[in-house]
């Protein structure tokens, strides 16, 4: 259950760090 809510918030921050720098 941890690993795999981490590996979830690892996708997460790989895909919202891109979409933060195209919005800035």
């Amino acid at each position: 259950g941890d690993s795999l809510y981490f590996n979830g918030c690892q996708i997460r921050q790989a895909i919202t760090k891109p979409l933060d720098l195209t919005r800035a």
